[in-house]
């Protein structure tokens, strides 16, 4: 009967692991992805919400580049989006530590990951920028864009890029 029950377990794990609805070890579920950028028919970047709650100056998040197909390169294989797993932003200082990135192939499969646990300032107008003030101070210039998580989102995402042209930046 253990035995049985540790799979079940185990089991359970890796579908929460996989799941539309995924954690990233801090509890915050993902129930979309907002987008706060992007670059007309090429990429959009979004965050996930609601994500982790802010904790004094700091907010940690998720952050994907979503790229359209055949738009970015890495080794020569092509990279369908990369995900910023706990990107952290101090809003006061306005640094950011972007913390572990992997990329991803169409098909799902890992093509590159590195890990950057340093806070940096925060340059204007690069995607950093605006997850920031979206995430500190729910300002986002592209609009009301939220792609709701789930098997289908990044066709979803895809969708919207290849429709929309962003307004200027404030």
């Amino acid at each position: 009967m253990r035995a049985g029950r540790f799979w079940f377990l185990v089991a359970a794990a890796g579908f929460a692991l996989t799941s539309g609805c995924a954690t990233f070890g801090d509890g915050a579920e993902t129930q979309g992805w907002r987008k706060v950028t992007q670059t007309a028919k090429r990429f959009a970047v979004f965050v996930n919400e609601p994500g982790t709650p802010r904790e004094g100056d700091l907010v940690t998040f998720k952050m994907r580049y979503v790229y359209m197909p055949g738009e970015v390169k890495h080794e020569d294989k092509e990279v369908a989006w990369q995900e910023y797993h706990a990107m952290t932003v101090n809003c006061a200082e306005n640094t950011v530590k972007v913390g572990a990135r992997t990329r991803y192939a169409p098909d799902g499969s890992t093509l590159a990951q590195d890990d950057n646990q340093t806070f940096d300032d925060i340059l204007w107008g690069v995607a950093a920028d605006d997850a920031a003030r979206a995430k500190c101070k729910q300002d986002y210039w592209i609009g009301n864009v939220v792609i709701p998580n789930g098997p289908d989102w990044m066709d979803e995402a895809r969708k919207h890029i290849a429709a929309t042209t962003p307004p200027n930046r404030p």
